[in-house]
């Protein structure tokens, strides 16, 4: 009879629970507690546990059981009430509990139980770690969970393949996760460990590399690989790329694939594409979920935007704040004030409390329109929200793009007021705000960047490049190389190249040493056909940055061929494409140990562990240097 129960299951498991009533012995406590973590049924796994400690059985064999069947069940609290009732745990109490903590995310309670062993004189094993690994992973805590790995190490309690999975995904460094991977090769890795080096790389060529690897290692690559693969070249902007290995996936793709690749196309502001996806998921019988819709609505403008609202919330699917975000966007990028402002009204009414970056969205939507930009910042303050440095951008571009400068004024005031300054971005976003009817109108005021930058923008539109030059030298010190780059583009467009490279050599001049500087003087001369000053200066970066991207040489090769000088046009082809790298820095086989005020495992620092303290001592180990793949170095010879 109890032999059946470890396969039945439902009514069947009901019967042969009831013909083996009244339960003797811890044993057979032991089987029906097992059946119910099979079957998921913690509730009477619980009556059961009372039933036996009624009947004067205690059985630590038996509780162990219990706590399982509450894991299983994700009644992980009442597993944790059986392991704090138990009086005497052993080892496999401790990593039920563990296991526990993973399912709930108390990842706190799974270091104590760690230390808490140690202090009853029991070993944790690898079971142990990797449990409290995975719970540390969950809540984003990367470095107690390398740190829970070198106290293993230290421990003498060798990593199975299954602890360096959970460690490659737990770590949150992709250069830990590179240099675990490695070790991981050594001991059969399985498609999960792929999987997770994949995804914790956070470089999307090195994770198509991995791909390639699974597939030379004999693992045909599964939903998971191409999910993460596609995710690392979205998060990278390599749009174009996620939705090739879309295209030449090899496995089922379910939800999150066509999530990520709708994704990808809301990165490549591919409408079309994305409604052709999510009407190809729905015909594979896949329903879309909250993400997928609110990556569509991002992808689209914004009639589609709304028509997608709609669609999502007739399907049962209800719009959460991002999705909303992500529709006033849409309307951001068209200027559709009074839709954006619509959707606040919208979201109250369903109970969706709005959010900054809807609030930034609907601001910036209001572009020429100050007294609606305005309201809809009154809108914010109203819901407790502290405007960042974006917010007060797309403000202040509502306001100066319709000429509204007393209104610019006050909130420069209030900017002032918070204590937030605005940066070169900031200043870029409010500039390309303001059109060439505000040519001569703005006020450039005496140690007012801001003030500046937009009045070179209006008349840099206009075409008045003298009064462009005129403002970059009256600003003086207040010119960043953001502003002088734009002064200098500005001159290009408008035919005066010359004076762009006067004042390129005014600003070199005067100290400002930026590539910025560099790409725009090269560009200005290119323009003009002036192929041996875009060279001149071009050879002037090489020496001076040591380094130079395609995307700077890119304009003197135009020019040189332009002016049919071929061999010029060649040397500098050679230089910035194929010129040595010095090759990336290895990672080594195991990562280097964590900071030591993390190694809190050891008997004598249980007592820290519980209290959440953490002596500080030791420093952090030197990391690996990175290079970027996109800057070419660059040999001190022509060749």
């Amino acid at each position: 009879m109890f032999g059946l129960m470890k396969r039945a299951t439902g009514p069947e498991l009901d019967s042969l629970v009831g013909l083996a009533r009244p339960l003797r012995s811890a044993k057979e406590y032991t089987i029906v507690l097992g059946a119910y973590g099979r079957t998921r049924q913690a509730a009477r796994a619980v009556e059961l546990v009372e039933e036996m400690r009624e009947s004067g059985i205690e059985s630590v064999v038996s509780y162990n059981a219990a706590i399982a069947a509450c894991t299983r069940a994700k009644a992980w609290r009442q597993g944790l009430e059986i392991f704090d009732s138990i009086r005497n745990p052993d080892v496999v109490s401790f990593n039920s509990a563990i296991a526990a903590c993973d399912a709930g995310g108390r990842w706190e309670r799974a270091l104590c139980l760690v230390a808490e062993m140690r202090d009853r004189g029991l070993e944790p094993d690898a079971v142990s770690y990797t449990s409290a690994m995975a719970a540390c992973g969950k809540a984003k805590r990367g470095r107690e969970a390398v740190a829970l790995l070198a106290e293993m190490r230290d421990s003498s309690v060798e990593p199975t393949i299954v602890t360096l999975n959970v460690a490659i995904s737990a770590c949150g460094d992709a250069e830990t996760a590179e240099a675990l991977f490695e070790e991981a090769k050594g001991l059969g890795p399985n498609a999960f460990t792929f999987n997770s080096a994949i995804a914790a790389c956070g470089d999307w060529r090195r994770a198509l590399k991995i791909l390639e690897e699974m597939r030379a290692s004999g693992i045909p690559p599964d939903v998971v690989s191409y999910n993460a693969v596609m995710a690392a070249c979205e998060q990278s902007g390599e749009w174009a790329r996620a939705l090739e290995v879309f295209e030449g996936m090899e496995a089922t793709p379910n939800v999150v694939t066509y999530s990520t690749a709708i994704a990808a196309c809301k990165r490549g502001g591919r409408c079309s594409r994305a409604l052709a996806y999510l009407n190809e998921m729905r015909g594979r019988g896949l329903a879309p979920n909250v993400v997928t819709y609110t990556a569509a609505v991002g992808a689209c403008d914004t009639e589609a935007a709304l028509r997608l609202v709609a669609e999502m919330r007739a399907a049962g699917v209800e719009p959460n704040a991002r999705t909303y975000a992500s529709a006033a966007r849409a309307c951001a990028r068209e200027r559709r004030w009074e839709v954006a402002l619509g959707l606040l009204v919208e979201m109250r009414g369903l109970g969706i409390a709005p959010t900054l970056p809807f609030f930034n969205a609907a601001i910036a939507a209001c572009a020429d329109h100050p007294r609606a930009a305005l309201k809809a910042f009154d809108e914010m303050r109203a819901s407790r929200l502290r405007p960042e440095v974006s917010t007060y951008a797309a403000l202040v571009s509502a306001c100066a793009g319709a000429g509204a400068w007393d209104k610019v004024r006050a909130i420069r005031e209030t900017m002032r007021a918070e204590g937030i300054e605005p940066d070169a971005k900031f200043r870029s976003a409010v500039a390309s705000a303001v059109g060439p009817e505000q040519c001569g109108r703005v006020p450039a005021e005496p140690g007012d960047q801001l003030s500046y930058a937009i009045a070179i923008s209006a008349c840099g539109k206009a075409g008045c490049v003298a009064e462009v030059a005129a403002l970059v030298r009256k600003a003086g010190d207040l010119a960043d190389p953001p502003m002088r780059a734009a002064a200098i583009s500005y001159c290009a467009r408008a035919g005066d190249s010359d004076l762009g490279v006067r004042l390129f050599r005014e600003a070199t001049t005067a100290g400002a040493v930026d590539a910025t500087l560099y790409s725009a003087a090269i560009k200005a001369a290119a323009r003009a056909g002036d192929w041996e000053t875009a060279l001149s200066i071009f050879e002037e970066a090489r020496d001076l940055f040591r380094v130079v991207t395609r995307y700077l040489a890119g304009p003197v090769i135009s020019a040189c061929d332009a002016a049919g000088e071929s061999e010029k046009a060649e040397k500098v082809v050679v230089a910035a494409w194929d010129a040595p790298r010095p090759p990336p820095p290895r990672s080594p086989r195991r990562p280097p140990p964590p900071e030591r005020p993390l190694l809190l495992f050891g008997r004598r620092d249980s007592r820290l562990v519980r209290r959440g303290q953490a002596p500080r001592r030791g420093r952090r180990p030197p990391r690996h240097r990175r290079y970027s793949p996109g800057v070419l170095f660059l040999s001190s010879s022509w060749g």
